[in-house]
């Protein structure tokens, strides 16, 4: 069982105040209790008194160190996928260009979605 679409950078004791249960629970990492201002993290483990066991799931954090950063990237493959950025704003497109070309996925830039066939 899964608990979903945490955002990032959640302590833990923000999503304590935000999960409402009528049950206690301890949440682990690696077999250790996790601190409050620590941030929860995908892979991270829920364990209810009763002993049912939830995995979280936090958005983009694919590093599971609970933050979604450029160590995520490393860790998706884009190898031969062919990818179109849809940005208007130059500076943004710059920075999403360089992005890419750190990932090693960047070949070649079209200049508009038409001609990026």
């Amino acid at each position: 069982q899964y608990i979903t679409n945490i955002s990032h950078s959640t302590s833990l004791q923000a999503f304590k105040e935000n999960l409402s249960v009528n049950v206690n629970y301890t949440i682990y990492r690696d077999d250790n209790i996790l601190e409050d201002e620590q941030f929860v993290a995908t892979g991270d483990e829920l364990v209810t008194q009763t002993g049912s066991t939830y995995y979280l799931v936090v958005r983009g954090d694919i590093s599971k160190d609970g933050i979604t950063n450029v160590k995520d990237l490393d860790k998706i493959d884009l190898r031969g996928k062919k990818i179109l950025i849809a940005e208007d704003n130059e500076l943004n497109m710059e920075i999403s260009t360089e992005i890419l070309r750190y990932m090693a996925t960047l070949k070649n830039i079209k200049g508009a979605g038409a001609v990026a066939k």
